[in-house]
């Protein structure tokens, strides 16, 4: 029967192979290679719409497709050029060749050592018939006739030398060799040393040759496994060569397609059968991919806008746009699109995120904003495979929820869950900053929980970020006609804020942060050097306190710091905090055990500072008379036995040789505490109060800080006194213009960025002369440029810039009084100053080099003998007291 007796599968022309087409004009530009497959697939057509009957057609045009796409598939260059079934079963081919011709045993001594590597043990005499006499004969035979050199002075090839030599002094092998014969004293020297290096002939030798065939092997069934890949990186490189533009997962599936044409052409030619339909689809499909892989964009622009336009594509047309190879047109094409039935219709892989781009991304971003839950929908059934793609694909994922908003708040949490990367909880972190603090819910105070506790255990978010965030973490706390949200998610947000916390103090440095804070009721303003610990304190005493103005109780505000947090100084100084910032009110009776608590444990806490001081202060203008009693019993209890006059020696000698014992501490901090604790408390320590009085003065009514950061710039002697007037009769900005003007294009970068950093400080601590300056600073009002390649998009707006200075030329532009901010010469022993004085110091004496080195002052204007000199930039400065 004839193939065309079906009038149903007539083939009608192809408007693409007409002579004038743009089509025809592409392939015929090509050259050679182009020309060929032109006039394949015409024939083919010819063949499918001629009347007449023909003997194989369907065959016929299927093998006249297979011919064009082997034929365009050369323009990407020679076979050798890609990878494949061929190339590496050549490779595996080379690699097996050299392992047998390197361990084959090729001549007589080889033979006669393989004969001695499988026995177990050498037998003490050899006869005739033994296989190892016969090949010892051999030898014996070869060596007669040729003696080849033996070369490698390795053991193994010694003994081997060794044994050719005796061999080669003997005229005939005698019938029977026993042990005291020189021929078996060599054979044995030799068996011993190859046994005795085994490991190096065989571990390292053979063990690499064999893992080159293992890896040229492993090559080999990849390409077998894969054989698509092979042609599809020749239609990848073609793309490229097209478009100047690298394909992705969207274009994979097109170009793949190349790949099962030839396949499924090769089975017909090499016998299988094909009907009529079979060769009509081929063809079309062919012409289809051709087309969209080598005529020019502007060409097919006009279908391009008729595909977005589709409302209700049909499965022709999505077939069509799973074809394009283009990722110009790819990328037009998800730009434009509008029906949201194509979600449903293309291809997973094609709409999906890749680990440097999202090609879909505009559509998804059009269709969540319109119908955000289907949206939603589609993420959740596709997270897993997204996220084998990896945490910068994921991560693509969290723009589509800047979209959404707080409706995303369960898709986020699971993504949370999923992977902790810092790029992907960057993101998610945006998303939670911009979610409206009515619209916030128990989901999105986990997610930020989340985001929070990963910052705090490995401080890679930014200090003002993190702040932001604990700032929206608190507000989502808030009662509604505060503008919280409508069902109160105080609770989780309570909670969220202590295991933060916890989280914050189990790191390497957390308690260390918190106890060199000498008032946490200052932290708050942040700066590039802000501790992310305090910040996290100073959140949960906000939270508190916002509680403590709607009547909850001590008990729930504290709760969950006492559940979450470790025992220790840490707690007992947040909680005394909180007592100081919220007076006893109606829980009245349950502040005062709390205070009690927190002064019968007063001797644990690391050091004395100005908030544990106004707490005890507090504490003694609120308590009654009777309270007094059991308030001096809880200070005596905390602060421990005073020392006897033996103690006390012990403790001083150990303050002299700089190696202070524990119990120091306490001293210290019995007369830094003086001036606010009770007489009946102090009475006790008298003699130690005197020593320190006597060596260190009258202690400040208020703990000073303890050290403070001291940037130091290069000034030699000379011109000290012309900088002090200067800094004396024009305040701030005249000294800045001097040190401006010092600075010159031979100072080191050091140098410049010390400059920075001095002038940076004078327009941080006067905002008002912000602009009255030209600073010359590379300014990024993001994030710095280590941020992850994948963000998607800039923070929230109103973030302040992170100031680097380069080559700092600092041009102030109007005269501005900075007088507040006093320009003086460091004193050779660093004096106590107020921990709210803005400084830089200029020291005094020969040219320095630039430091900012930690300085431990004294509160009485005196250097303890433990605390003088500056520390070493790589250690912290730890207190005694």
């Amino acid at each position: 029967m004839d193939e065309r007796s079906d009038h149903s599968l007539r083939f009608l022309p192809a408007p693409e192979l007409a002579n004038e087409s743009a089509f025809s004009v592409t392939l015929t530009d090509l050259g050679e290679p182009g020309v060929r497959a032109l006039g394949l697939l015409r024939s083919a057509e010819r063949l499918l719409t001629d009347e007449q009957e023909w003997e194989r057609r369907s065959e016929i045009v299927i093998s006249c497709c297979r011919g064009a796409v082997e034929g365009l598939l050369k323009l990407a260059g020679a076979e050798s050029e890609f990878a494949g079934t061929g190339s590496t079963g050549r490779e595996l081919s080379a690699r097996l060749k050299e392992l047998l011709k390197a361990h084959r045993p090729s001549g007589v001594l080889e033979r006669l050592e393989a004969e001695l590597d499988t026995m177990g043990s050498l037998p003490s005499e050899l006869t005739s018939d033994d296989a190892l006499f016969i090949k010892l004969r051999a030898v014996v035979a070869a060596r007669s006739r040729y003696r080849a050199p033996v070369a490698n002075p390795s053991a193994v090839f010694e003994a081997r030398a060794a044994l050719a030599a005796e061999v080669d002094a003997l005229d005939a092998l005698p019938d029977r060799l026993s042990e005291g014969d020189a021929v078996f004293v060599r054979l044995r020297e030799l068996f011993e040393a190859r046994k005795a290096h085994e490991t190096f002939l065989r571990g390292n030798d053979l063990a690499a040759e064999f893992e080159a065939v293992e890896e040229a092997f492993a090559a080999f069934t990849y390409e077998q496994a894969n054989a698509w890949e092979f042609r599809a990186r020749k239609v990848s490189k073609l793309v490229r060569q097209q478009t100047r533009r690298e394909p992705g997962a969207v274009e994979l599936q097109a170009i793949k397609a190349w790949s099962d044409f030839y396949q499924d052409a090769n089975v017909t030619v090499h016998g299988e059968s094909a009907d009529v339909e079979l060769a009509s689809s081929t063809l079309r499909k062919i012409i289809a991919a051709v087309e969209q892989l080598f005529v020019d964009l502007p060409a097919r622009a006009p279908r391009l806008r008729e595909l977005v336009s589709l409302t209700q594509p049909t499965q022709e047309e999505v077939d069509e746009v799973s074809r394009i190879t283009d990722p110009r047109a790819n990328r037009y094409f998800f730009e434009k699109a509008t029906s949201a039935a194509w979600l449903d219709l293309l291809p997973k892989e094609r709409v999906r995120p890749e680990s440097n781009r999202w090609t879909a991304a505009p559509y998804f971003e059009r269709l969540a904003a319109e119908d955000p839950e289907r949206v939603l929908a589609w993420l959740d059934a596709e997270l897993d495979e997204i996220t084998k793609l990896g945490p910068a694909a994921t991560a693509q994922t969290v723009r589509l929820a800047r979209v959404v908003g707080a409706a995303a708040s369960t898709f986020v949490l699971r993504l949370v869950k999923t992977s902790e990367s810092d790029g992907l909880l960057l993101d998610i972190h945006y998303w939670a900053v911009e979610v409206p603090a009515e619209e916030r819910n128990g989901q999105w105070v986990n997610v930020v929980t989340r985001v929070l506790k990963s910052a705090a255990a490995t401080s890679w978010l930014d200090p003002w970020e993190a702040q932001q965030a604990l700032e929206h973490l608190k507000a989502a706390g808030a009662r509604a006609e505060d503008g919280g949200p409508e069902i109160s998610v105080a609770k989780g947000v309570r909670q969220g804020l202590a295991e933060v916390m916890a989280t914050a103090l189990h790191s390497p440095d957390g308690a260390s942060e918190i106890e060199v804070e000498n008032d946490l009721r200052s932290v708050g303003t942040t700066h590039p050097g802000e501790s992310l610990v305090r910040l996290i304190a100073r959140a949960c005493l906000d939270f508190a306190e916002y509680e403590a103005r709607y009547g909850l109780g001590l008990d729930v505000r504290t709760g969950q710091w006492s559940h979450r947090l470790p025992a220790g100084p840490v707690l007992d100084r947040l909680v005394a905090v909180h007592l100081l910032e919220v007076p006893p009110g109606n829980d009245s009776d349950a502040w005062w055990k709390a205070a009690l608590d927190v002064m019968s444990r007063l001797g644990a806490l690391p050091r004395t500072t100005a908030d544990l001081s106004d707490f005890l202060r507090a504490v003694d203008n609120a308590c009654s008379e009777a309270q007094s009693l059991h308030a001096e019993a809880a200070l005596a209890n905390g602060l421990g036995a005073p020392p006897d006059a033996a103690g006390l020696e012990t403790g001083l000698q150990a303050i002299e040789d700089r190696k202070p014992l524990p119990s120091v501490r306490t001293w210290f901090m019995v007369w830094s505490l003086s001036p606010v604790l009770p007489a009946s408390v102090l009475a006790p320590w008298q003699p130690v109060l005197d020593l320190f009085v006597e060596r260190f003065g009258t202690p400040p009514d208020r703990p000073a800080p303890r050290w403070e950061v001291v940037s130091v710039k290069r000034v030699p002697e000379d011109g000290f006194a012309e900088l002090s007037a200067a800094a004396g009769s024009g305040g701030a900005v005249a000294a800045a213009r001097m040190l401006v003007s010092e600075a010159g294009s031979d100072d080191t970068d050091g140098e410049r960025d010390d400059e920075g950093v001095l002038l940076s400080t004078l327009v941080s601590q006067a905002p008002e002369t912000r602009s009255r300056f030209r600073p010359s600073f590379r300014i990024s009002a993001c994030r710095p440029p280590t941020s992850p390649p994948w963000r998607t998009r800039s923070p929230p707006a109103g973030r302040p810039p992170i100031l680097r200075p380069s080559a700092v030329r600092f041009s102030p532009c109007g005269a501005s009084s900075l007088s507040r901010i006093p320009l003086r010469q460091t004193p050779k022993q660093p004096s106590a100053l107020s921990a709210a004085s803005a400084v830089f110091s200029i020291p005094s004496g020969p040219a320095t080099s630039i430091s900012a080195r930690p300085r431990l002052r004294s509160p009485s204007g005196s250097t303890a003998p433990w605390q003088r000199g500056p520390l070493p930039l790589n250690r912290r400065p730890t207190l005694l007291a």
